[in-house]
């Protein structure tokens, strides 16, 4: 088919809405080609955007709390302290103590509500169950000062650091007496939601590094589509600082407590908290001695900010996951709901930053930035969702979904396409990667309460996924069997040395993506190509025949 110039011809009309083309359900393939060819496809999924969450209230100077709680505490305080975006990318080095809390049980509860209540009750029971386990814990963790930084799976990673604006804080060990204080409660409290689950974890004093990170570009350098196009050009008519408020920003902490912590995690049983030095805190231990005269309290610039409230342009630090899920209107707990989904996970893992991040002058916030904006672009090119990007116990690691929004029959397809090119991208930042992909049913849900939240994906393939990153050679994809036969019309794998993997349910064979196949998915002419695949067509030309017969 003869590519015409701008603006005239039908292939060019198709050229333009490439990235959004699909078969709706329900929709019968006479009323498909006719909206592709019209170009109004009133049926094309929508994705997720840079531009912040949509406010019906635009006079509104502050996030509501539900806005606010799922950004971290003390990006927060330190917009609101500006009362601007801090600069990124930039990184800071703070003494903290670092406390991980991984709750055990998730999938012996998951698997025992089912088979008792059926799936649709039991995903139900089980959801409610894993949002009162954590708003029990977070709420802990706020009564003594900390800030749930990150929600990595089932664990929990909290920071302790000194307040230097409360007067009880007497010496420099204070927020080390606290975490100690909370790693004790932590463990009643989870009993008290559910004798089915338990807790164990590890805690380290030390440096941590403070990085605040944001897109350098829209897109991936490697795309020009006409989404790209259009945005470049509304971003011409911004202010400069209106352009800056718009670009997605992002915030972790790294450094070896992290390491540390996650070490002494791996080796705790459930029930205890083991803390650097061959401390061990569990049911049977006497709490830390305190003061029974004061009683535990709340970080002074916790209260401050329930009290005023966090400013609007900290928007721009609402997970990507939150701003596809709430693009048009107001983020309120109302709306919040728990959802089962077909749902692809790519784990990246990237030993060679965590490496780095180990060191005592931590990495380079330039560095780390390039790397977290080179993977952000080749997401969103491929239509997924960030749904974390952190350092944890076991690395550094992005976490990506397909399907947390809206569904598609080619997510498996866009997350095996976005797996290959971030492993180019990568070795071209001569960067080590890994990464798993699996996919199947997730609960997608949020978690937590008004003082801090996330909007979180869980069930056996995220697992699966991890594992499969795990397991994955240095600088390759590792799919597991159920993303291969999606995707192997499209995609060529390594059939000479399958991989097996043990789960729940037996045994599993994962397999290496090598590159997609010749002729099919060109992102240039996906519309196309996307319908050539759905239909089973073979030639271009069938196309143009099979419009005319509708």
């Amino acid at each position: 088919m003869r590519e015409g110039k701008e603006g005239t011809g039908t292939p060019r009309r198709m050229k333009a809405i490439n990235d959004k083309t699909h078969f709706a359900p329900g929709r019968t393939l006479a009323a498909s080609v006719q909206a592709l060819l019209s170009g109004h496809d009133t049926h094309m999924p929508s994705t997720p955007s840079l531009s912040p969450v949509r406010s019906k209230n635009d006079g509104r100077q502050t996030l509501s709390l539900a806005e606010a709680s799922f950004i971290p505490l003390s990006v927060r305080n330190e917009v609101k302290e500006l009362n601007a975006l801090p600069v990124a990318p930039s990184s800071d080095i703070v003494e903290a103590a670092v406390l991980m809390a991984d709750i055990s049980g998730f999938s012996r509860l998951s698997e025992t509500l089912r088979n008792e209540f059926g799936d649709s009750k039991g995903n139900e029971m089980f959801a409610s169950q894993v949002s009162k386990s954590f708003t029990a814990l977070v709420g802990i963790v706020s009564k003594y000062g900390g800030e749930v930084v990150k929600f990595a799976g089932d664990c929990l990673i909290c920071v302790f650091v000194n307040d230097e604006e409360n007067e009880d804080e007497e010496d420099d060990d204070g927020h080390f007496h606290r975490s100690k204080q909370c790693a004790r409660v932590l463990l009643d409290v989870i009993k008290g939601a559910s004798d089915t689950l338990d807790l164990h974890g590890g805690l380290k004093v030390g440096n941590i590094q403070r990085l605040h990170l944001k897109e350098l570009k829209r897109g991936s350098p490697r795309t020009k589509s006409a989404r790209a196009r259009l945005q470049t050009s509304s971003d011409g008519r911004m202010t400069l600082k209106q352009l800056e408020e718009q670009r997605a920003r992002w915030y972790c902490i790294a450094g070896k407590p992290l390491k540390t912590a996650g070490a002494l995690l791996d080796k705790a049983p459930a029930g205890e908290i083991h803390v650097f030095g061959g401390e061990i805190i569990s049911r049977n231990t006497t709490p830390p001695k305190v003061d029974d005269t004061k009683a535990p309290r709340q970080s002074s610039l916790s209260l401050k900010l329930l009290d005023t409230g966090c400013p609007l342009v900290a928007r721009t630090y609402l997970p990507p996951i939150v701003r596809a899920r709430f693009r048009t209107s107001d983020v309120t707990v109302d709306s919040f709901q728990t959802e089962h989904r077909d749902v692809v996970t790519a784990f990246i893992s990237l030993p060679g930053i965590f490496a780095k991040s180990s060191k005592a002058k931590g990495i380079d916030a330039g560095l780390l930035n390039d790397t977290y904006s080179a993977l952000m672009g080749i997401c969103r090119k491929h239509e997924g969702v960030l749904r974390d990007f952190l350092f944890e116990d076991k690395g550094c690691t992005m976490i990506c979904c397909w399907g947390v929004v809206n569904t598609n029959e080619f997510d498996a397809l866009r997350c095996v396409l976005f797996g290959l090119e971030a492993v180019a991208a990568m070795s071209t930042l001569n960067e080590k990667v890994k990464i798993g992909i699996s996919m199947g049913k997730c609960l997608v849900l949020p978690i937590g309460n008004e003082r801090r939240r996330d909007w979180t994906v869980m069930g056996t393939e995220v697992n699966m996924s991890a594992r499969l990153c795990a397991k994955a050679p240095v600088r390759s994809a590792l799919c597991s069997e159920t993303v291969y036969e999606a995707t192997k019309d499209h995609v060529n794998f390594d059939m000479s040395a399958p991989m097996k993997l043990k789960g729940r349910d037996g045994e599993h064979r994962a397999l290496k993506a090598l590159n997609k196949k010749s002729g099919i998915i060109r992102r240039k002419i996906d519309a196309n190509i996307i319908i050539e695949s759905a239909l089973g067509m073979n030639d271009f030309s069938t196309l143009s025949a099979a419009a005319k017969r509708y």
